[in-house]
């Protein structure tokens, strides 16, 4: 725990003795460890915090400052389902309201200003996080990132930390813990790949509507328009020339998609998330939606629901984590009907899941 290994991005970084131990005192940033590629092996450190509201942790698999595996501590949190957290952070955005619950975060009691050991073993398979502990507190599979090599770190935001001991072995025999993990359950009709078009701006949604359906000042529409209008009013948007596909990207967080992997880092907050739905003939079915943290649900073109699961957007507790919380009837016609679900994201997480009530005669078609 000297400056020469390390390259320092923090408020304040000192290193120091604490608790008996030579010590990096952190706060408000992150410390990488110096020309270290680290893919698989063991890590382990000692960490000591306070009672305050933080997040402190390791960073690996790094690959640039957008992109990385990140393991995390919540002081604040002691005690609760989620004192501690895995996610991954892609392309500057992150995870934590699509990786949630046991498979990603585990129920602690934390030990303030004192000395907790973390030891974090990672495989090809996943990881496995123990703290303070002899069987794993937490068990990844996968890590969502894979088994790519990249820089290693710590960190530590909100509340400042002191970290100790820290080694990396890549030589160690790696054994990672059996059981099960989370729901494996077949889910039929989830729509399990989306094809996702670029970030953009989302109020071009709204002028795109304005241009083909006419602008309503009260948000409802015109009873006195006339018979052309009304025609005019009906037309359905041509999204793909709006928002053309970018990629597919596949529901691999628990039938979720995570919606980051399709945008650049730094970019608009709005995404075109299609998929397509075949039926035999006009019918109605039951489409089960989560997302995080706007949506606005197309279908062939036409709006047929406006959502917001925002962040505190219901109340103060309100976490916006995504589930199959919202149940829409969608009116197919024969044929193939497109499904477009324009996302917009805040902070958190940017997801879309979504299941169609098994019907017979209807089918998800695959992603293109």
């Amino acid at each position: 725990m000297t400056a020469a290994a390390w390259r320092l991005n923090a408020r304040r970084a000192e290193f120091v003795e604490h608790l008996g131990a030579e010590a990096l005192f952190l706060e408000q940033g992150r410390a990488l460890v110096n020309d270290l590629e680290f893919a698989r092996g063991v890590i382990e450190f000692d960490v000591a915090f306070g009672e305050a509201r933080g997040f402190v942790g390791l960073v690996f698999h790094m690959s640039d400052a957008a992109n990385y595996e990140h393991f995390y501590l919540r002081p604040h949190q002691s005690g609760n389902p989620d004192a501690s957290q895995y996610q991954p952070v892609v392309n500057g955005h992150a995870s934590w309201q699509l990786c949630y619950g046991p498979d990603f975060a585990a129920p602690l009691v934390h030990r303030f200003d004192a000395w907790q050991h973390v030891r974090v073993v990672v495989a090809e398979q996943g990881a496995d996080i123990y703290v303070d502990s002899a069987v794993p507190v937490l068990r990844v599979r996968p890590l969502l990132h894979g088994a790519r090599g990249g820089a290693i770190g710590l960190s530590a935001n909100t509340t400042p930390a002191w970290f100790a001991n820290f080694s990396v072995d890549r030589q160690a025999e790696l054994v990672l813990s059996d059981g099960p993990l989370g729901d494996a359950s077949p889910r039929p009709g989830l729509i399990e790949a989306w094809a996702v078009s670029s970030a953009f701006d989302g109020d071009l949604l709204n002028t795109a509507s304005d241009a083909l359906h006419g602008p309503s000042p009260d948000g409802q529409p015109d009873a006195q328009q006339d018979p052309k209008s009304a025609a005019r009013s009906n037309a359905p948007l041509d999204l793909e020339v709006l928002a053309p596909t970018r990629r597919v990207v596949n529901a691999r967080i628990r039938g979720i998609a995570n919606l980051a992997e399709a945008v650049e880092p730094g970019g608009p907050r709005t995404v075109l998330a299609r998929a397509w739905l075949h039926a035999d003939r006009a019918r109605r079915v039951e489409l089960e939606l989560g997302y995080s943290d706007r949506a606005a649900l197309y279908l062939n073109g036409e709006l047929l629901f406006r959502g917001n699961q925002t962040y505190r957007a219901q109340d103060y507790r309100f976490l916006g984590t995504i589930g199959l919380y919202d149940t829409l009837v969608l009116p197919l016609r024969a044929g193939t009907n497109e499904l477009a679900v324009a996302v917009t994201e805040d902070f958190g997480g940017w997801g879309i899941t979504a299941r169609v009530t098994p019907t017979p005669g209807v089918r998800v078609e695959p992603a293109r």
